[in-house]
């Protein structure tokens, strides 16, 4: 019975030291091992093109998407949920590729054609997950999350153009026509619109002599 004993006792020793050293083996070996993280990033530039774009107002706008989407009950598990948060730069302004400007010299005539209207030149958004919750038997795929994306992107593009940033860009437009015109004037030139714009007129300083 006291060899059996003395027996077992030496073998729960044998294996905590054994244990022992194998984690104090593995500590020193982790001590000692650096973590390799390995990165890789190509950039390729696939196309240059040149455009004659302008911008002349931009708005800021916030808002908050609210999705929510069950099977058959509105449960915990078959429930998915996604608040979001937008904010959102819209830029407006004149896509002038199509402008023609044309001088005739015998008359010191101007003539400016394809006035464009005014647009959504670009819309640069931020948009943070404040709440997603997936259900076990119900939840977002990387597809839907995108698509929750267009449309929070859509909804500011709507907002936008029910805004007075349409109505800004058209004043903005006519004072810029508006003295272009002065200093053709100034010049001796004048200037024709083929399809004219509403023009405002801006008086310019005397020069100082």
């Amino acid at each position: 019975m006291t060899r059996t004993y003395i027996f077992i006792v030496s073998i729960l020793i044998g294996m905590c030291l054994g244990v022992g050293a194998a984690y104090y083996a593995f500590k020193s070996w982790q001590e000692v091992t650096v973590s390799h993280v390995e990165k890789d990033s190509k950039v390729l530039l696939e196309k240059i093109r040149k455009v004659y774009k302008m911008i002349v107002v931009e708005g800021e706008f916030a808002d908050i998407v609210s999705h929510k989407e069950y099977y058959g009950v509105d449960f915990p598990g078959f429930r998915k949920r996604a608040l979001i948060k937008v904010k959102a730069k819209v830029s407006v302004g004149y896509d002038l590729n199509n402008l023609k400007v044309t001088l005739d010299p015998a008359t010191q005539t101007i003539h400016i054609a394809n006035l464009p209207e005014p647009e959504i030149l670009a819309i640069d958004t931020d948009l943070n997950y404040y709440d997603l919750e997936n259900g076990m038997f119900n939840s977002f795929t990387p597809s839907e999350l995108t698509k929750l994306q267009q449309e929070a992107k859509e909804t500011i593009k709507k907002q936008a153009l029910n805004s007075q940033m349409m109505q800004t860009a058209r004043q903005q437009a006519g004072e810029m026509f508006g003295l272009i015109t002065e200093l053709a004037t100034e010049s001796g030139w004048k200037v024709v619109y083929d399809n004219a714009p509403a023009v405002t007129t801006t008086t310019i300083p005397p020069q100082k002599q």
